[in-house]
């Protein structure tokens, strides 16, 4: 293996929303999320249309209980990330340069004119792999995003992963 890996790139709002997007797919398959937004619907607009056609003569505890849930599914899985994803178009700006260096004991990042911030390999949690990258989550919450763009060529991606691995950090 030949470490430290380096890797040099523009973080850009469509880096940040694949990021995003990747985050969202890694925590629910898409799958998933569209049945607990059908049942969102269902949950939602049932009871209002019950009501509408006089299934119901009055509108209930069941029914407020039922309007609650599809708000809550709704608002997690639907509106949520809509709005989230707007957020990243509009407030994120010019392209970042980023540069990321990988050894055996830490993982660098360097961008602009922030300072070096410097993780060690225990503050990962894990390192997700997704279609279109790698999601870093580090213990204090933080998430860093590498496209799999940055990779020139698939021995660096293959070794990149078999370092992942072999600090168990790779799921």
């Amino acid at each position: 293996m030949s470490l430290p890996l380096t890797f040099r790139f523009d973080l850009t709002n469509e880096d940040l929303e694949t990021a995003y997007n990747a985050r969202l797919d890694h925590v629910c398959k898409p799958a998933f999320r569209y049945v607990l937004i059908s049942l969102g619907c269902l949950a939602f607009f049932g009871p209002i249309l019950a009501f509408l056609c006089r299934w119901n003569s009055s509108f209930g505890l069941i029914d407020v209980v039922f309007l609650i849930i599809g708000v809550i599914l709704l608002r997690a899985w639907a509106i949520a990330p809509i709005l989230n994803r707007r957020r990243i178009r509009m407030n994120s700006g010019a392209t970042a340069i980023r540069r990321i260096i990988i050894d055996e004991n830490n993982v660098i990042e360097e961008s602009g004119d922030s300072p070096k911030n410097t993780r060690a390999w225990d503050e990962i949690i894990r390192i997700a792999d997704t279609s279109k990258g790698f999601l870093i989550y580090f213990q204090d919450g933080q998430i860093w995003w590498l496209p799999t763009r940055i990779f020139s060529n698939i021995k660096e991606h293959d070794e990149f992963m078999n370092l992942a691995a072999q600090k168990g950090k790779l799921r």
